[in-house]
């Protein structure tokens, strides 16, 4: 009875979780209608390449990553150790940011002379060392955020992601609808809605732990976190270098397709996986440690990854029907490119839910190896296929970049935690994701025939999930779990 309780609860976080994320990272899907009417595709592009510059600045400072509240929050139960923990780790992370912001600053001069190359923006200086700044409000967001999430206060969790929601939109539309500012309007409201929203997040973070530093837990935090930044950086690079090459090859309008296109690649993850993770990277660590655990880790992958395959699935069937509601007519061409990424993150999220041995042992380093492995693939990836095949190349890069950084961190993370996952089944549904889009590319329909077939697609992909994905007792079991939540 306790057991199913503690079930219940998981999966009611859960479900509150979702929301949340789905709440976030709907400021992409509502501005998308926006977003590609009042900016041209090498608009969308330039934003996107500014995001990338910040981002590298913070990956190759950011030694402290949020993992490390869930690594050592847990250590002790012991709220004055909690609190310590979650205070050190914001700290040692804002001051390092604060060092990254000053050469975002002292370098703007160089770095805007090529993100605003071909445009007609003379203040390119300025603009940079305005979003630059977010690199220290990513710190007052993430590091309070990952601590509720440590809390197990979904609730809360939600409320300040509907703020950031609603501030997000609001900035959006002043700045770029209201004030016609275009991409100069993104990096206004970047700024304005990030700075809002940070300043509110650290002030209820510091309510709750105070001033309250340890030396012992910087350093322990940063022994933990810095294999996990060397990976980070080269996990960026293959995510994100390939607009490089994009814009050196072909040219900022494709930057911008491109970008569009893996926009749904990371509204996949929000959809299908985000929310779930929020609950279970703090949980999994409770879990590792039950006499059961492998029979908790097979029976948790095999549920949530058929969740995550009906979401590419059907994000994947109906990408050309979503941009022809919210999209304009430049952007039309972006769904090609949108099955490939989808797919392709359907293999970094079997890499998160896979890796847990590496963290769980603390061999981290093993992490970075399979990162950098996978970054040297992919850039021989990137010269061989984007040349040719401009955005199209980078989407098939990305397929087998993150495959084969999957193989590798699935290898190594059994050495340390064998989860003993069920393979054969995953790939048979897999195939069948594959097969079900597949034939919606085929067939070029008017909008509501398309609409129409594309259900069809999606709702046998269901089916066969729920018969042949999932075992009788897993089909008992999420129905007690729907009974639960009643």
């Amino acid at each position: 009875m306790e057991q199913k309780a503690k079930k219940g609860k998981m999966l009611n976080h859960s479900a509150i979780y979702a929301l949340g994320i789905f709440i976030q990272y709907s400021t992409s899907i509502v501005m998308m209608p926006i977003y590609t009417r009042y900016l041209t595709p090498q608009d969308y592009g330039v934003a996107d390449l500014l995001a990338l510059g910040v981002e590298v600045v913070g990956l190759i400072i950011g030694v402290i990553s949020a993992e490390a509240i869930f690594r050592f929050y847990f250590e002790k139960d012991d709220a004055q150790h909690k609190r310590r923990v979650a205070f050190t780790v914001f700290l040692v992370s804002l001051l390092i940011n604060l060092v990254g912001y000053l050469f975002i600053y002292f370098t703007a001069v160089y770095s805007s002379s090529y993100l605003f190359e071909g445009t007609n923006i003379s203040n390119g200086v300025a603009l940079v060392r305005i979003y630059g700044a977010t690199l220290i409000f990513q710190v007052l967001t993430a590091i309070p955020m990952a601590y509720i999430r440590a809390q197990q206060k979904p609730v809360l969790f939600v409320m300040f992601s509907v703020l950031r929601l609603v501030l997000a939109v609001a900035c959006n539309i002043y700045f770029i609808v209201y004030q016609e500012l275009h991409v100069v309007g993104v990096i206004y409201a970047v700024f304005t809605f990030s700075a809002i929203h940070g300043a509110i997040l650290f002030t209820y973070m510091i309510s709750k732990t105070g001033i309250t530093f340890s030396g012992s837990l910087a350093r322990k935090a940063l022994s933990f976190s810095w294999p996990l930044m060397l990976s980070s950086f080269a996990l960026f690079l293959v995510t994100y270098a390939d607009r490089l090459f994009i814009k050196h090859y072909v040219d900022l309008t494709a930057v911008g397709l491109y970008s569009l296109a893996y926009k749904f690649g990371f509204i996949f993850i929000a959809v299908s996986w985000a929310p779930f993770s929020q609950m279970w990277e703090s949980q999994r660590y409770i879990v590792a440690k039950q006499a059961n655990a492998q029979e908790i880790f097979r029976y948790t992958f095999r549920m949530t990854q058929g969740f995550v395959l009906i979401c590419a699935a059907g994000l994947s069937i109906f990408a050309q029907d979503i941009l022809r509601i919210l999209a304009g007519s430049e952007f039309q061409e972006a769904y090609r490119l949108i099955g490939i990424i989808v797919f392709a993150y359907v293999f970094n999220i079997w890499s998160q839910y896979c890796m847990f041995g590496i963290l769980y042992s603390k061999k981290t380093i093993y992490k970075s190896y399979a990162d950098w492995l996978t970054l040297l693939f992919t850039l021989i990836f990137y010269f061989c296929l984007i040349p040719k095949w401009g955005a199209m190349g980078a989407a098939v890069a990305t397929y087998f970049s993150l495959f084969l950084r999957f193989l590798l961190l699935n290898y190594w993370s059994n050495k340390f935690f064998d989860m003993s996952l069920d393979w054969p089944r995953t790939m048979l549904i897999s195939g069948s994701a594959y097969l079900a889009y597949g034939i919606s590319i085929y067939f070029d329909a008017p909008l509501i025939i398309s609409l129409a077939l594309n259900s069809s697609l999606l709702i046998g992909f269901m089916v066969l999930v729920w018969f042949i994905g999932f075992s009788i007792q897993d089909r008992e079991r999420v129905t007690n779990y729907i009974k639960v939540l009643r």
